[in-house]
């Protein structure tokens, strides 16, 4: 029986729970006996554990590398959700492994959001050092079986650093189980059940608890809005929760109402989650990398505006596809008026959102399976 060994780094139980699930669900295709899944986290790892193909290895890399490759050489193919190997690491797998691994790309696999001051020669040298240990990296990554990708845009990055002939296949993360007609009654559901009369104006600012947000500078743009009928929506259910409680610290002190503050902590239902979404009016992400794709897809087939940093590739990918985005650089000059214009049904474009993005489970599932099974020769 061909064998399957995904592993999940990352501390997500909503990225990794959307492809455990999907694979783990018979009515999509998968034989779920063929597929094991290792989990970095504990926390990820108590939502499955009843699973009896998922296990716990605390940070298997570090703590117990040995362990990783006898694993990897009981399975046919090693399919890594997210690259964290370092240098080090990478070298010591031997090359029979690295010909059987699968790198599912994660945003901050491709994109490096560090910052260098060319005029500072302590960054200069930070960036000579960590540019070599990338050139070393892509040695050993250019011998992976292939490269799974489920944006777009992602694709000319990646034969931008390994070459027209790297091996590249279509594994879109799901995310949270989707189905169009489920979307469309809910959507249905929701305006029949929300009144627009005085509802304030609801900015969503990121997805999560991460410093690549700029929350802060975010909030400062946003504060000239502060007496309007606005929320200021922070979901901070996952990432750092030091940084989470200094921003809803921050958010308070600069619009000075808890009632134009939302904190989001907790984690959302599908249902939930999608009536949010829902309830936003523009969500605000001001980061180059690929990140929050799941968001992306659904505010945008919920015909919600995107404020995008005109340099990333999310903005890009949707100009590619002529869908109507901004740019952060536009709040400065939006007056309040601009700000909550909303889209027109021909910027919409929802049938165009769906034939071109992974939004059902249905697609998401007939991607990873016509893939797998290539792989397999």
């Amino acid at each position: 029986m061909f064998k399957y060994l995904h592993i999940m780094p990352q501390g997500s139980v909503e990225h990794n729970g959307g492809i455990i699930n999907l694979i783990t669900s018979s009515d999509i295709g998968f034989n779920a006996s063929e597929h094991s899944f290792i989990i970095f986290y504990k926390d990820v790892y108590e939502e499955f554990q009843n699973y009896s193909n998922v296990f716990y290895y605390e940070n298997l890399y570090k703590t117990n590398f040995v362990k990783f490759t006898e694993l990897s050489e009981k399975y046919d193919l090693i399919i890594l959700h997210s690259n964290t190997l370092s240098l080090l690491q990478l070298y010591r797998i031997p090359e029979k492994i690295l010909n059987k691994i699968v790198w599912v790309v994660w945003g901050q696999d491709l994109y490096s959001s560090n910052n260098y001051n060319i005029l500072n020669p302590i960054s200069t040298l930070k960036r000579f050092v960590r540019d070599s240990i990338w050139t070393l990296k892509k040695n050993k990554i250019k011998k992976f079986k292939a490269i799974g990708v489920g944006f777009e845009y992602d694709v000319v990055r990646v034969k931008k650093l390994f070459g027209e002939k790297i091996n590249l296949v279509q594994l879109p993360y799901g995310y949270k189980r989707n189905n169009i007609d489920e979307l469309n009654t809910n959507i249905l559901k929701y305006k029949e059940n929300v009144s627009p009369i005085n509802k304030p104006y609801k900015i969503m600012i990121g997805h999560s608890a991460f410093k690549f947000i700029k929350h802060k500078k975010i909030i400062d743009k946003l504060a000239k809005f502060k007496d309007e009928n606005i929320l200021i929506s922070l979901v901070l259910s996952y990432g750092d929760e030091r940084y989470a409680d200094a921003i809803e610290k921050y958010a308070l002190e600069k619009f000075q109402d808890r009632n134009k503050i939302e904190i989001i902590k907790d984690y959302l239902s599908k249902e939930e989650y999608w009536e949010y979404l829902q309830s936003v009016d523009v969500c605000i992400l001001d980061y180059t990398h690929q990140s929050a794709l799941g968001n992306v897809y659904l505010l945008l087939y919920f015909g919600k505006k995107l404020i995008l940093n005109r340099n990333g590739v999310i903005k890009k990918g949707l100009d590619d596809e002529q869908i109507k985005t901004f740019t952060v650089n536009d709040l400065d000059k939006l007056d309040f008026n601009e700000l909550v214009r909303p889209l027109s049904n021909d910027e919409i474009c929802r049938e165009n959102i769906v034939g071109k993005f992974y939004l059902s489970e249905k697609d998401i599932g007939n991607s990873w399976l016509v893939n797998l099974n290539e792989l397999k020769s």
